[in-house]
């Protein structure tokens, strides 16, 4: 009965194995991001002088952070202001074990980027010509930037 028991309580932390999870990096505990190939896209087209429709894209790779099996990334971009946020969730064994930390980390940082933009408007247009009245598309070049994390937290 005693083995039973023991068996159950050490049975949850076998489920978490040390290979399951790699070893904590120096990255881990001040993680810096680097975005590569940011590219930026946006559309807005007008049915009317008074209503549009927005749409916009943006991609980009990131290099340099501490992406382990599991790991979560979530990003934020506010394209007033070229705000960028990064959120990361990742999972490493402290010390090579037998601490199994989690880490929190959040960074941000503000894009530069060199856009063009081209804009079309019909002066001729009514309601029953149909179309766009206006369209507006603007195109950025691909940029790069470093986001390094201002907040991290753990648990152990």
């Amino acid at each position: 009965m005693r083995f039973i028991f023991s068996s159950l309580l050490v049975f949850p932390f076998l489920a978490f194995a040390q290979s399951d999870y790699p070893a904590c990096s120096p990255n881990s505990k001040k993680p810096t991001w680097s975005l590569k190939n940011i590219s930026y896209h946006a559309q807005e087209y007008w049915t009317t002088p008074a209503h549009a429709v927005p749409n916009a894209q943006i991609s980009f790779s990131i290099q340099q952070c501490p992406t382990f099996y599991r790991s979560i990334a979530f990003f934020k971009f506010t394209n007033v202001g070229g705000k960028l946020e990064l959120n990361q969730t990742y999972t490493c064994w402290e010390d090579l074990g037998p601490t199994l930390v989690t880490y929190f980390a959040y960074g941000f940082n503000n894009t530069i980027f060199d856009c063009n933009t081209n804009i079309t408007t019909k002066p001729d247009w009514t309601p029953e010509s149909g179309g766009y009245y206006k369209t507006v598309l603007t195109d950025c070049a691909p940029t790069s930037l470093e986001v390094v994390a201002s907040e991290i937290s753990a648990i152990a």
